[in-house]
């Protein structure tokens, strides 16, 4: 019996010795492991001399994992900075240009023109503001992007944000051949009173641009206990459900935009904005049978 028990302890003794072995290279390995992903964070990561130990070979596949994926970020980062540099470049190369077009558009219209010389200045002067538009466009998806223009949420009340755009869509030609109606509920919400705007009317211009005249264009507020929700909705051809879930990436346009005048922007640059406020955009849409974006902003 004493040989056997003195078996037993000898077996338990060694498997302990193995167990605390084992827990202490777990421990050393998650130790490294943690050190890798610590370092990787605060952005000091370098590559280190690795055995050939399980742990160690461990190690190195999450080593190289963590340096490709730095090496992606500063890629990405570099990327960036090269396209916001060139986008602030044509920027400023262009505003001259594009100004002297205006004015020699404008002058040309004073002279006695033939109709068909007329037409092609119309033309010139709409192309003009389109590419004045798209520059515009593009600065503000680039900053953004950036960061360079910072917006600054506050608990605003929504009436004023309703008031402006009430203001706005007054100023719109355009809207005066369509049923606009606008309804909402009192209440507060966190968001940037001037992007905001801006962001709600994307999707109002897009409302009047995609329904003929006549047609009916309702813009309603909601509140919710987390979010208040802003809604337009149109009367036009619809989005078909194919397109729906790439109408917000930049620069895409749907088969029922060729025809219309636009860049692409307009949509990406609200989802942007309103994404930077800690809300989201939802769309519900049948081909045919119109379209309707909401706005979700925190409360």
């Amino acid at each position: 019996m004493e040989k056997w028990m003195i078996g037993l302890f000898s077996i338990l003794g060694i498997m302990s010795i193995i167990l605390i072995i084992v827990c202490v290279r777990m421990h050393r390995m998650n130790r490294r492991i943690r050190q890798l992903v610590e370092d990787a964070i605060d952005g000091k990561f370098q590559e280190k001399t690795y055995d050939e130990t399980v742990a160690s070979s461990i190690e190195a596949r999450l080593g190289s994992w963590i340096s490709q994926s730095v090496l992606t970020e500063q890629a990405l980062k570099q990327e960036k900075d090269i396209i916001q540099s060139t986008i602030a470049d044509i920027s400023h190369q262009t505003k001259t240009p594009i100004a002297n077009l205006s004015l020699y558009t404008e002058l040309l219209k004073e002279q006695p023109l033939e109709k068909e010389a007329l037409e092609y200045v119309n033309m010139l002067e709409a192309q003009t503001r389109r590419l004045t538009f798209l520059i515009q466009a593009l600065v503000k998806a680039s900053r953004l992007e950036t960061g360079i223009i910072a917006l600054k949420p506050e608990n605003v009340n929504l009436d004023l944000l309703f008031e402006d755009i009430r203001r706005q869509i007054a100023q719109t030609k355009e809207a005066e051949k369509r049923i606009v109606t606008m309804e909402h509920e009192e209440g507060m919400a966190v968001y940037d009173r001037k992007w905001t705007l801006e962001a709600v009317m994307n999707l109002v211009d897009n409302a009047i641009k995609y329904s003929e005249p006549g047609r009916r264009i309702q813009i309603t507020g909601q509140a919710y206990e987390m979010f208040y929700r802003i809604t337009v909705t149109d009367e036009g051809d619809g989005i078909p459900e194919e397109e729906q879930a790439k109408i917000f990436a930049r620069f895409y346009r749907g088969t029922a935009a060729t025809l219309k005048e636009g860049v692409g922007l307009g949509l990406y640059l609200t989802r942007e904005i309103i994404q930077k406020e800690g809300g989201y955009i939802k769309l519900s849409s049948k081909a045919g049978e119109g379209s309707s974006f909401s706005i979700f902003l925190k409360r």
